[in-house]
């Protein structure tokens, strides 16, 4: 009896061992692995001044460096595992000139061939295929003189998980600070 008794806690403790020492194998899809990320993960916020503009993006999104960069007005951030490659990426366009909204949202939906289009006032959603395999969703907002556009690239297979990046992305405006007057502030009636 004694011997099963030490035998029995000598199967406990290389058990426990064996456990702690040994890393789990996640055997969910990638898919599911980086949904559960991607909704447990905080927003952080991307300011530029030169552009007047703020996005947010899940912390654990590389910022791209800016030297890699072609262009002003531009931020990137990415996510690379799994063999997939999710990217937001935020840029600043010229509009072309005497064209109305709709008929700008209409010119970007032909010339991107996308799936779908919903216009909003001043800005538009549109959706489609980048090339096999790989999506994207953008927002155009058009501020000013210039048309800002935040855009998503994510494989297909991801369509279905990213349900709070596209959330982000239709939600998304560019705040213009409130100027309150001097006066206001400072003298009471």
């Amino acid at each position: 009896m004694r011997r099963l008794l030490i035998l029995f806690v000598f199967f406990i403790l290389a058990a426990f061992f064996v456990d702690t020492l040994c890393p789990c194998i996640d055997d969910r899809p990638p898919e599911v692995r980086f949904e559960e990320r991607l909704n447990r993960a905080y927003l952080l916020t991307y300011n530029n001044d030169d552009f007047d503009f703020s996005v947010q993006y899940p912390s654990f999104f590389t910022v791209q460096p800016d030297s890699l960069i072609d262009y002003a007005g531009c931020a990137q951030f990415c996510y690379r595992a799994d063999w997939a490659n999710i990217v937001l990426e935020y840029h600043v366009a010229k509009p072309i000139e005497r064209v109305s909204v709709k008929a700008y949202a209409k010119h970007v939906a032909q010339r991107k061939k996308a799936d779908k289009l919903r216009l909003h006032g001043s800005s538009f959603i549109i959706s489609g295929r980048l090339y096999e395999g790989y999506r994207y969703h953008e927002k155009h907002i058009l501020k000013n003189t210039l048309w800002h556009v935040y855009a998503l690239y994510y494989p297909e297979s991801y369509q279905n998980h990213i349900a709070r990046l596209f959330r982000m992305i239709d939600r998304w405006q560019i705040e213009t600070p409130e100027k309150t007057p001097i006066k206001s502030l400072c003298c009471k009636k």
